[in-house]
């Protein structure tokens, strides 16, 4: 068969035109991962800036340190001004603080010493930047030792910690500053384990037993906290079913001293009504108790003198107002019924000035005494003022009952009195 020319054109054109497309798909796939690629370490290098993280590698061989751009804009310096290599000594002599020289150099002799072939250290250390400013840093550095035990590769990853140390910092002083707070309100927190069925105890708690933590644990029973430290007096309220309810009980100091708590809690139940979360706190109230225990004395003894006649021990006229006020009230409100007598000595005035207020107040005292003996612990008798006395006898409305108090008293008084002056 002939072969002509354009037989054979026709042929190498359709060849050519499939490898002129084969280099085409092979130009834009070598462009889309080149694409890829570069995304890729763009990401990378966002990851890094964002974590702040700043690699590097060491160089056996050369024992130096390679450094980029990235790595030095931790130190706010770049490779152009610092180059990108420098030896260990140099590294540590232009960056890391003067006070960490030692701990630096002593991680370096652990991977330096260390048997294992291959492994990652990590340590913190402060470094200064070409600022001035100083910076916390967290240095994780992999090694693979050779055969001989010498390094065959190193390299790693500085990464900027100085937030995290100051929240960290912040975060112990706010603590501190709480654990100081409890320590001063001789307050403890607590809380209650369900699943576990055991409470949790810290220092601030085991402080107000006279305890603490090492020699405690930090986990007690329900049982045992009631055997360890609550008074025998008071262990029967633990066995009322409101115990979850705020309440205050006497304990024994782990050296024998009995105080008082108040116990504040809160406790969140499922849908079951079941306890999902316990939680509070125990607080020493003992001086607050004594104050007020003192303070209830205080004016209890106050009351007394306000109420209390100097010279019959009778109630006063104070006392007598309020009294006959509660019961005109009741009176009134038709719960209470009774009679008022008023008690008047005659020719006091003269015994006082012919005799002297000596004589007179004998007489006074005299009288009191027998008009007290003739009523009982219900009736309020009280001196009104002067020579006056009243009596208030409640629940006796009876005249003709009235009638017979008011003669028997008029003749336990006509009876002699001997008044020694």
């Amino acid at each position: 068969m002939e072969l002509r020319g354009a037989d054979v054109l026709i042929p190498l054109a359709g060849l050519f035109a499939i490898v002129v497309v084969g280099l085409l798909i092979h130009y834009f796939i070598k462009r889309k991962v080149q694409s890829v690629a570069r995304d890729g370490q763009d990401l990378i290098s966002l990851v890094a800036e964002l974590a702040h993280l700043a690699p590097w590698q060491y160089h056996q061989a050369t024992d130096l340190f390679e450094f980029d751009d990235a790595f030095y804009a931790f130190y706010a310096t770049n490779t152009a001004e610092e180059g990108a290599f420098l030896t260990p000594p140099e590294y540590v002599r232009r960056f890391v603080h003067p006070d960490d020289f030692a701990l630096v150099e002593a991680e370096m002799n652990k991977i330096l010493a260390t048997a294992e072939k291959s492994g990652i250290n990590v340590f913190d250390h402060r470094i200064v930047r070409r600022d001035g400013e100083i910076r916390h840093i967290v240095a994780r550095v992999a090694f693979e030792k050779n055969h001989e035990g010498k390094i065959e590769k190193c390299y790693g990853v500085n990464q900027d910690i100085t937030e995290r140390k100051l929240m960290e910092a912040a975060l112990q002083n706010s603590r501190d500053s709480l654990a100081l707070a409890a320590e001063l309100a001789k307050l403890g927190p607590w809380q209650y384990h369900p699943d576990k069925g055991l409470f949790e105890f810290g220092e601030e708690f085991y402080a107000i037993f006279g305890t603490t933590l090492a020699a405690e644990g930090r986990f007690k029973a329900r049982e045992e906290y009631i055997r360890d430290f609550v008074h025998p007096e008071d262990r029967g309220i633990f066995d009322s079913p409101d115990i979850h309810k705020n309440y205050i009980h006497q304990i024994i100091r782990r050296d024998g001293e009995v105080r008082i708590v108040s116990v504040q809690g809160n406790i969140i139940r499922d849908d079951a009504g079941n306890i999902i979360h316990w939680y509070g706190a125990t607080q020493d109230v003992t001086e607050h108790k004594q104050a007020e225990a003192a303070l209830s004395r205080q004016t209890e003894q106050i009351r007394l003198i306000a109420y209390t006649d100097d010279l019959t021990g009778l109630s006063t006229r104070t006392h007598m107002s309020e009294w006959f006020g509660d019961e005109m009230k009741k009176a009134r409100d038709g719960t209470a019924t009774g009679c008022a007598l008023f008690i008047d000595i005659d020719d006091l005035k003269t015994v006082n000035d012919t005799l002297g207020h000596t004589y007179g107040d004998a007489i006074i005292r005299e009288a009191a005494s027998r008009i007290k003996r003739l009523f009982s612990q219900q009736d309020f008798v009280g001196r009104f003022g002067g020579d006056e006395f009243l009596v208030i006898v409640p629940g006796n409305s009876d005249r003709q009952a009235i009638a017979l108090i008011a003669d028997a008293l008029i003749e336990e008084l006509r009876q002699e009195i001997e008044a020694l002056g």
